[in-house]
């Protein structure tokens, strides 16, 4: 008779012996084991797959940064933990402020993309050739900027408002 009872066999769908670590044989049951087709139909299985790697692909997607969060989110690094120099601005093509600066005895040349921090530049372009500071990150000193959401290297003076006559 079989430690489980005699009716635990019968009602079994398969059972394989098996050694445990002692050298005394076992019996794993497999009672009542069904196919997946049986518990839940398979192209139901199937959508269910598809739409949880959706949802993944989706939370992943979000939670990626987009290139202009990725360029604030370096602006304000380099705002916070860089070291300034001076700088000479070189042009303003679109959206690229280029500039040229030097560092122990090396010369950089480098462009900002200045999308994001458009408001920060006078309106005239020609205001904007001559000197600047930049601030670069001393560990890569290519890594620099000259303009970002909470400081300005550009040496522009404030445009004069117009004196209006109240008479």
């Amino acid at each position: 008779m079989s430690p489980f009872g005699s009716d635990a066999l019968e009602n079994c769908t398969a059972f394989a012996p098996s050694r445990a670590a002692s050298g005394v044989a076992t019996i794993f049951l497999y009672s009542h084991v069904r196919p997946l087709g049986q518990i839940i139909p398979i192209p139901v299985a199937l959508g269910l797959a598809a739409a949880g790697a959706a949802l993944i692909w989706r939370i992943l997607e979000a939670a990626r940064p987009n290139p202009a969060a990725r360029e604030r989110k370096r602006r304000l690094a380099v705002n916070a933990r860089g070291r300034m120099a001076d700088a000479t601005l070189l042009d303003l093509s679109g959206d690229a402020l280029h500039y040229s600066y030097w560092v122990r005895g090396v010369q950089y040349s480098a462009s900002q993309d200045i999308s994001g921090v458009r408001d920060r530049l006078p309106d005239d372009s020609k205001l904007l050739a001559g000197s600047a500071l930049v601030k670069y990150v001393a560990g890569n000193p290519a890594n620099s900027i000259v303009v970002c959401e909470e400081w300005s290297g550009l040496r522009v003076q404030p445009q004069e408002e117009p004196a209006i006559d109240h008479e």
